[in-house]
Formats: structure tokens, sequence, C-alpha cells
């Protein structure tokens, strides 16, 4: 387009009146001029006076000499027009030259080409304002709790449990492996279920575990509904055990049986009608 043309970028330079002062003013002085010709002008046109010895008309354009940290290169910003700003901040940032980066990556892509006073906050405010960035990219939590190692003192006095599937079908119609994991001996228990029901995990834990190894003192799983239905919870409380979730989210919480899932021997996972290959929910 005509505008982004260096005759058009000239024009548009000539019609923003800062830009226009400051112009003049390189063309009418050698050296700097004194503060008394730019103490009645606007805050932009100040911010560029005292960069006065990086200022220069090239190509028919007020441009800025902007040297990088390291000092090993030098790029000649042009003095950006205050009509073409925020289609620039769009274009380098959603452009087909940007992706939605970040902060660092889209100031340098600003930085490598344009210039003017107020060019940072206005970035900032942007990518606040940009719909897509705001979508996939959440930065950093800006407050993290310090990690808290998980311990226990004693066999079965925590167990994480968690389920494993679904996988094909096998011949006595199990698609689900409920797995449980002891903290402290990491011994751990694999059993076949039809499916993942409150009544049938809750069944299974009965029958399997509890029957032949007793309560455990705190019992962790997710936050699956079949751990968070009332039957369960009725049970847990019954059974006097201290029922702990994960956090959302956040498989890690519950690691020692994610980790038992990945070395489920193939044998078992077949039997159930799995392939070798791990399958989770």
């Amino acid at each position: 387009m005509f505008q982004w043309s260096l005759a058009g970028i000239h024009k548009q330079q000539q019609a923003d009146r800062d830009i226009k002062y400051v112009f003049e003013l390189l063309l009418r002085n050698t050296v700097e001029p004194p503060w008394e010709s730019v103490a009645l002008a606007s805050h932009d046109v100040k911010t560029l006076w005292a960069q006065w010895p990086r200022l220069q008309i090239k190509d028919g354009l007020l441009k800025n000499r902007f040297e990088s940290p390291d000092g090993l290169s030098v790029h000649w910003q042009v003095v950006w027009p205050f009509s073409l700003q925020a289609e620039y901040l769009r274009l380098a940032h959603g452009g087909m030259t940007g992706g939605h980066f970040g902060r660092r990556r889209s100031a340098a892509a600003v930085q490598s080409r344009v210039y003017w006073p107020s060019w940072s906050s206005d970035l900032d405010l942007f990518l606040k304002q940009c719909e897509p960035r705001a979508r996939y990219h959440r930065g950093v939590i800006p407050r993290q709790g310090r990690l808290c190692p998980s311990t226990v003192g004693e066999p079965w006095e925590r167990v994480f449990v968690d389920i494993t599937g679904p996988h094909p079908r096998s011949s006595r119609q199990n698609q689900y492996i409920l797995t449980c994991v002891c903290h402290f001996s990491k011994w751990a228990e694999a059993i076949y279920i039809r499916n993942h029901t409150a009544p049938t995990v809750t069944r299974a834990l009965m029958v399997h575990i509890f029957s032949r190894f007793g309560t455990p003192k705190q019992l962790l799983t997710d936050r699956g509904r079949e751990f968070e239905s009332e039957l369960f919870l009725e049970l847990m409380k019954w059974m006097e055990i201290n029922k702990l979730r994960t956090s959302a989210y956040q498989p890690s919480s519950n690691g020692a049986v994610e980790r038992f899932h990945r070395t489920l021997p193939p044998h078992a996972k077949n039997h159930a009608g799995e392939s070798c290959q791990r399958l989770r929910r």
C-alpha cells in the first residue's frame, strides 16, 4: 500500500505535528538546538530532542539510531507517525512475521524497525488487549507456593489411586484398570474393572484392597467423578480415611501412580484388552 512506501511514510511523518517539528529542527540546525526551542512543545518532541545525537534524516525520513545492548549491531529506526502506530503493532505482533509471541519477541520486532517515544507502554497495552494471546499465552503465575515434599512414615499410610483406560474390551468385558500404589513401600496393585462408575470403583476397593491390606490413613485421587461422588465420599467417611485430591490439571500431584502406569507389565494390559502402548484417560 502507498502508506507503507517511503513516500507514504514521509507523507505521514509530515502530517504528524510532533515529528514534523523535530524534522524541521534537524533541517535548520547542524548542532543541538537550545532547550528554549522545545520548551513549549509536546512531551514527544522533548523526548526526541533529548536523543538529538542519534537523530538523522535518511531517505527523506526522520530516523533514530538504535544500537543493540551488546554493541554488535546498529539499526536505523524510522520515527513512526502516530497514525500508523496501532496498525504497525498489529502487524508486528500478529501478522505474517509475528505469531502472537510474548513481550520480549514482540518488543524485538518493533525495535528492529521503528521507534516512537511511548512505544514500550503502547506495546504493553496492546498485548493486554490481544485476544488470541490472552487465550494461549497465560504468562507466569504471579504467586507460586513453595514446594512441599510429600512424606510418610510407614507402609499404607498414604495410598495413591487412579484409573487407566478405556482399553479394548477383554473376554470378561473389562475395559479399565484400577491402580493403587503405597507411597511408602511403592507396593502396587492393578484391578480389572468393567467401568469406572462410583459403585464399581467402590466395590473393587472394598473387595480387593481394603479387605486384604486394611484401610489407609490417607487416600489420594484425582478429581474424577467416580472419586468425587457421594457414594465414594461416604465410604471414605465411614472407613475414617482422609480423602485427598490432586491439584487441578496437575497429574504430577499423583506422580507415583502415574509413573506406575508407564511400568505396568504389558501382559497385564493385554489381559485387560489393551495394547502395549500406554493409554491414558
